[in-house]
C-alpha cells in the first residue's frame, strides 16, 4: 500500500498519503468501557501539535462512544487547528456532507473523498446510537472503515455502486469477522486485504478480546483474504511516514 497508516489502539487509525493526514476514531478514552485510553505518547502529541497532529487535515468518527471519541481531547485539537470534524450526532461544518441518497453522503477532507453510510451499531442496547461506516478514497487507494456496524451484502452493494473500484483494505472488528452477515458483506465488497482492529491494548484487555481475535483469525473463512490482526502503536506493514517527529510519537 502506498498510503501510510498508523494504528494506535481501539479503532484509532491515522492515514497519511504524503500530502493529506486524516485521523479516524483516534481521540478516545476507553478504559472505563473495557478498551484503552489514548496512549500517553499520542496524548502528548495531541497536546503539543506534533507527530501526526502536525500533519492533520481532518477528524472522522464512526460514532461517539468513549472508546472511539473523547470530547475533551477532540475539543483541544479542534480549538488549536480548527479542523473539519465529521461525526454522527456531533454535527459537521455547513456543506461538508453532500447527500447522495437516504442515509448516505459524500464528503471531502483535503484531497480525500469519503463515502459515508448510516449503519446500525452492533448489540441490541446500542441500536439507537448514531453510527456511520466509511469508504475512504485517496491517491488511488480505497479503505473501508467498519466501526461497530452491523453489515451485510446490501451495505457492500451500496459502496460498490457508488465507488466501483477495487477496495485496497477493509478494517473490521470482531463482530464483523465472526458473524455470517459480516462475512457475507466482505465477500460482496471483495477487499484485497482484511485487517482486524478495535482491540484494547493487551494490558487493558479485561474481556479476553485478544483471545477471541486469535480464534477469529484461525477460523476465518478460506474464501476470504486472511484476517490480519492489526499491530498496535505501529505503522501497517511497518511502512512508516517519512517525516521528522519526536522519537516514539508517530514517525519512525
Amino acid at each position: 500500500m502506498k498510503t501510510k497508516i498508523f494504528h494506535s489502539a481501539n479503532a484509532g487509525l491515522y492515514f497519511w498519503d504524503g500530502d493529506m493526514g486524516l485521523m479516524v476514531d483516534g481521540l478516545y478514552r476507553g478504559r472505563a468501557v473495557g478498551f484503552s485510553d489514548l496512549p500517553p505518547a499520542m496524548e502528548q502529541a495531541a497536546e503539543s501539535g506534533t507527530g501526526c497532529f502536525a500533519h492533520l487535515d481532518g477528524l472522522l468518527f464512526t460514532h461517539l462512544h468513549p472508546d472511539h471519541f473523547d470530547g475533551d481531547l477532540t475539543r483541544m485539537v479542534w480549538e488549536r487547528d480548527r479542523l473539519p470534524i465529521c461525526a454522527p450526532g456531533l454535527g459537521s461544518p455547513a456543506g461538508m456532507l453532500r447527500p447522495i441518497c437516504s442515509g448516505a453522503s459524500r464528503l471531502r477532507i483535503g484531497h480525500a473523498y469519503i463515502l459515508s453510510r448510516t449503519s446500525i451499531h452492533d448489540g441490541p442496547r446500542f441500536r439507537d446510537v448514531p453510527h456511520r461506516s466509511y469508504l475512504l478514497h485517496t491517491q488511488g487507494e480505497d479503505f473501508f472503515l467498519a466501526g461497530d456496524a452491523v453489515l451485510g451484502p446490501a451495505d457492500a452493494d451500496f459502496f460498490r455502486y457508488y465507488h466501483g473500484g477495487a477496495v485496497t483494505a477493509a478494517f473490521i472488528g470482531l463482530y464483523q469477522a465472526v458473524s455470517a452477515s459480516g462475512q457475507a458483506f466482505l465477500r460482496r465488497l471483495a477487499p484485497q486485504r482484511v485487517f482486524l482492529y478495535h482491540l484494547p491494548l493487551p494490558k487493558d484487555d479485561q474481556n479476553h478480546f485478544w483471545k477471541l481475535a486469535q480464534q477469529a483469525a484461525r477460523s476465518f473463512p478460506k474464501d476470504l483474504p486472511p484476517l490480519t490482526i492489526l499491530e498496535q502503536m505501529a505503522w501497517v506493514d511497518r511502512n512508516a511516514a517519512e517525516r521528522p517527529a519526536p522519537a516514539g510519537v508517530m514517525y519512525g
